[in-house]
């Protein structure tokens, strides 16, 4: 458990710090109107400068307001978006603050690419990786697929973007022929490093186990990112953060609990469908950990357990959950909290990140603004005390 150390200071100092904490309280008020104050023990500040774009509805591409299943590209600032009603995918331009155009996939032929696409990643405007549940399908802007990847393992991948379950990635080198992947065999989860090249599975990799074994409903497997040779995964369920160094086969971890989360869960008793369905809405999750290159630092994305009382529904009771983001530097240290404005954003997968920002679609069943647009809220997160995080 990582713990901060706190020096002993003279009553000057004490004085001094006072004067200085009381200042970035009211700042960090002014920037933050609208967050929540959960009654929690307040943990360290972050002031939060956001910044919206409203990209006009449209009515012809039939946009969405918003994309849990979603890949930015940093390299011309572009979103592409999973358009599950038009099985399409929409790209958005946030240097321009417009919509660019629709890239629609065909689902029949030899090239079809599956309406149940789990996972989107962009390496360049031409060359758009989706996992269709079936293959690892490379796309061109306009929608031809150049490639397909028939990984080993198909049936038991755990590929996929869903608050309900997890949120795990694949990742393609070019350079070295190799898909980086996760899949669940006979109880184990484990990493699959495949060389499509020669077509052979060249290593496999298990991932620790939880530390609570019990029944979670549908959240029974972690949550996954791979960054700069790092597997950096995570149970949704617990406060526990797992580091896997793929050249030397370590794994670090890292306990730190989102202070305004309870402490844990109670394993699920009630198994039927409408068990594990209010299971899920009634518990918190956890995100994976996501890099900030323009940072250097990592965020963590938690939504709190629902209180709305089951006879208001599913979708009332989804949306009004509480949202808090923890941001952590390089070596995984916690630098501090903040609460997210309510009944606002998108629980479900609605949020990417830039190089520098923490972002959100505007999308919520409580949202009074009557907006059709997609808006987009980028947070720019600025720790007090930025030590081991960039400004």
């Amino acid at each position: 458990m990582i713990k901060y150390f706190t020096p002993i200071s003279s009553d000057r100092n004490i004085f001094q710090r006072a004067c200085i904490f009381i200042t970035t309280c009211c700042i960090f008020i002014s920037c933050n109107t609208g967050h929540n104050n959960t009654g929690s023990p307040d943990p360290d500040i972050i002031t939060v400068n956001t910044d919206s774009i409203s990209f006009k509805s449209d009515t012809t591409a039939l946009t969405l307001k918003s994309y849990g299943i979603n890949s930015y590209l940093d390299d011309n600032e572009t979103i592409f978006g999973y358009n599950y009603k038009t099985h399409s995918i929409d790209v958005f331009s946030i240097a321009e603050k417009s919509f660019l155009n629709t890239i629609p996939l065909d689902n029949q032929g030899p090239e079809a690419v599956q309406m149940s696409i789990r996972y989107i990643k962009a390496y360049s405007p031409d060359s758009i990786a989706v996992y269709d549940d079936n293959a690892i399908c490379l796309l061109d802007s306009t929608g031809k697929v150049l490639n397909k990847f028939n990984i080993p393992y198909n049936g038991m991948t755990r590929i996929d973007c869903n608050t309900r379950s997890n949120m795990s990635a694949f990742d393609i080198d070019f350079k070295n022929n190799r898909i980086i992947y996760p899949i669940k065999e006979d109880g184990n989860k484990t990493i699959v490093v495949y060389d499509f090249k020669n077509d052979s599975v060249v290593r496999k990799i298990n991932l620790k186990d939880p530390t609570d074994n019990g029944k979670h409903g549908f959240m029974n497997f972690p949550n996954l990112n791979i960054n700069a040779g790092k597997i950096v995964y995570n149970y949704p369920y617990e406060h526990k953060t797992h580091v896997l160094d793929m050249t030397t086969g370590n794994t670090r971890e890292v306990e730190y609990k989102c202070p305004y989360l309870a402490k844990g869960m109670d394993v699920l008793s009630d198994e039927s469908p409408d068990g594990l369905t209010w299971y899920g809405i009634e518990n918190f999750f956890y995100s994976p950990l996501y890099y900030l290159e323009g940072k250097k630092c990592y965020v963590r994305f938690a939504l709190g357990g629902s209180t709305v009382d089951r006879s208001e529904g599913f979708d009332k009771a989804m949306y009004s959950r509480p949202m808090f983001i923890s941001v952590f530097n390089e070596q995984f240290e916690p630098i501090g909290e903040v609460a997210l404005k309510r009944n606002l954003y998108d629980p479900f997968g609605g949020w990417f990140v830039m190089s520098d920002r923490f972002c959100l679609f505007r999308d919520n069943v409580f949202d009074e603004s009557g907006s059709e647009n997609t808006i987009i809220d980028m947070l720019d997160l600025s720790p007090v005390d930025s030590v081991g995080c960039a400004p």
